[in-house]
């Protein structure tokens, strides 16, 4: 039997090569496929995969050759035929051999590796040939996440050693692959080098597939910004069970959160945070991915009964016995993560709580984040402390716009019932939601605002026993409007920022009572005034109060029929644009992220 092919066969013209077996004085009894010819050098992933010729009664066979990723490169194929000689079939070896080139020195088994993220794997080395002296094998990973490990003791090692006595026993490397921040599979290469003992040089490395650990399941931060993102009730909901926004749940409230959330990858698929046990679960708080709808029924409303005591409707989602939604984050828990709007609207929110710190949420701490966000027709009752959107507010509150009603004993306020402290700001922000109250301290925007507290370019309209808010908290550049609200300019707020609605609508641009409201840090990260993301406002014409773009003028949106030109008070401006989300859109950072993502 003889075998030809091309002269030397390497990776590059290996695949789809054929070799034509020949016999020397016998013929094929019958006639022959792929599966009659077998490779005798044992080489991984080579294969035949297809045979023409070979019919009974000739003497000749075209081999045609395929290898796949477990290919390794040996130093000479031979072929060993399946044919019948005489009476019965027998097996006959080739007498000539067909050299591959390069010739390795050092053989891993296997030829590629499949380790998953944060996990480990092994392979094994050994020497082709018999050295002449001990040869060093240094094993290098051209990927940073990917480590090899030679040793079994403590520490790890990157060198093998091997001796003219041990030199075909093979040696076993741990590969290990460490956890990451991205949510791509990624490959390395671990290239063996060897010297001395008459070896010098690099071999073909070993192909190492990782596969990333955030792939394993539904990855609910898709973009993978920080934010996980939210597009239902139920996932709105399941806030509550991770205040800090971060996808890592643990508690009593797993069960809950997972119903929300069906088949999440671990941490969620958030980027991971780098810690201890390397799991994803970097992510800063929530995203909403379109407007949502608590009037789940489609009956046109979430509520009836009398204002002062509504009751939930019981075929919508969340009627709690009547008491309706449960404010998210109380004052032992608050919730204390960024929820972006994205321009998105929530719609005919009601809540009717028995208890202080009320709104959609109840209490928020000094690391919340609440942007870019719109409230229509919500309805929120409760006792102390009771806001449209948050109740007690630590925290930052930007580009959000709300419409309804609110309603309390003391420190009542359409968007927000009392801020606290240093930490508390609200900017660019408008309300046209009524405060109402049986005590004190109610306001159409801010029913109390604490020392340190302090809201930035921000107005209201609805009404309310007092305009804006009161307390000693810093007001700059905010205003309510004295014709809608009800309420004549007051001497007790700090300054008093009651303005008709012809004062309001005047301005068209940032100038008059606007002049500096493009002056503001509306997006968080520390730079007033930058012409791109702080650029919050849409002044419409001189008949209309101006409303949030959310990033982007919208010609038709200038319309009088979509803004508020009415002298009534429930009256509300159109929801705002939504944004245009990016392809491509970095992590959100610690701070506020911008009311639109560029």
């Amino acid at each position: 039997i003889s075998a030809r092919s091309p002269a030397t066969l390497t990776e590059a013209n290996l695949n789809g090569a054929t070799v034509t077996v020949s016999l020397v004085g016998h013929t094929f009894a019958s006639g022959v496929s792929a599966s009659s010819f077998a490779l005798v050098s044992a080489v991984h992933g080579l294969s035949v995969s297809s045979v023409t010729g070979g019919a009974s009664g000739s003497t000749s066979a075209t081999l045609t050759l395929a290898f796949n990723s477990d290919f390794h490169l040996p130093s000479t194929l031979a072929v060993r035929v399946l044919a019948a000689a005489h009476s019965g079939s027998t097996d006959i070896t080739t007498g000539k051999t067909v050299p591959l080139a390069p010739t390795p020195d050092i053989l891993t088994d296997p030829a590629t590796l499949s380790v998953n993220e944060g996990a480990s794997a092994t392979y094994t080395v050994v020497l082709a040939r018999e050295p002449s002296a001990s040869v060093t094998v240094t094993v290098a990973s051209d990927n940073a996440d990917v480590t090899a490990d030679t040793s079994t003791a403590s520490g790890t090692q990157t060198t093998l050693t091997f001796t003219t006595n041990n030199w075909s026993t093979a040696q076993t490397v741990t590969v290990a692959a460490a956890g990451d921040s991205g949510s791509a599979d990624e490959t390395a290469t671990l290239t063996p080098t060897a010297s001395g003992g008459g070896y010098g040089g690099s071999e073909y490395g070993l192909f190492v597939a990782i596969q990333d650990d955030e792939q394993s399941g539904t990855d609910y931060d898709a973009d993978e910004d920080g934010l996980i993102d939210i597009d239902s009730l139920d996932k709105l909901n399941a806030m509550r069970w991770d205040l800090d926004g971060d996808g890592a749940i643990t508690g009593g409230n797993a069960t809950s959160y997972e119903a929300a959330f069906p088949g999440a990858a671990a941490g969620m698929g958030c980027p991971d945070g780098s810690d201890a046990d390397d799991t994803p679960d970097a992510c800063t708080g929530y995203e909403l991915t379109q407007d949502l709808d608590f009037d789940t029924d489609g009956s046109g409303a979430t509520w009836a009964g009398p204002v002062a005591s509504p009751v939930a409707d019981p075929n919508d989602a969340y009627y709690n016995g009547g008491g309706g939604f449960v404010p998210i984050g109380n004052q032992s828990a608050r919730f204390n993560a960024t929820f972006h709007g994205n321009g998105h609207v929530i719609a005919n929110l009601f809540s009717q709580r028995s208890h202080h710190d009320a709104g959609f949420f109840g209490a928020t701490g000094t690391s919340a984040r609440i942007v870019a966000v719109g409230f229509r027709n919500l309805r929120v009752r409760g006792w102390n402390r009771v806001g449209g959107v948050v109740g007690h507010h630590q925290g930052r509150i930007a580009a959000v716009w709300v419409t309804g009603d609110a309603l309390g004993g003391n420190t009542v306020g359409g968007l927000v019932g009392q801020m606290a402290g240093a930490s508390s700001v609200v900017v660019a922000s408008y309300s046209t939601a009524a405060a109402h109250t049986g005590n004190s301290y109610r306001a159409g925007l801010i029913g109390w605002i604490e020392t340190g507290a302090a809201v930035r370019t921000s107005y209201s309209t609805g009404a309310a026993g007092q305009g804006f808010s009161r307390g000693p908290g810093t007001v700059v550049a905010s205003y309510w409007d004295t014709n809608l609200s009800g309420i004549g300019d007051d001497s007790d707020n700090n300054p008093p920022e009651g303005r008709t609605s012809a004062q309001l609508r005047q301005p068209r641009d940032y100038t008059g009572l606007y002049a500096v409201w493009n002056a503001q840090d509306v997006d968080g990260d520390g730079a007033s005034g930058e012409s791109i993301d702080d650029d919050a406002w849409d002044f419409g014409t001189r008949t209309q109060h101006p409303v949030l773009k959310f990033g982007g003028f919208d010609a038709a949106f200038s319309s009088p029929s979509n803004r508020q030109t009415s002298a009534a008070p429930s009256t509300a401006p159109a929801p705002a644009p939504r944004c245009a989300r990016s392809a491509a859109r970095p992590r959100a950072p610690a701070r506020s992220p911008s009311p639109c993502r560029r």
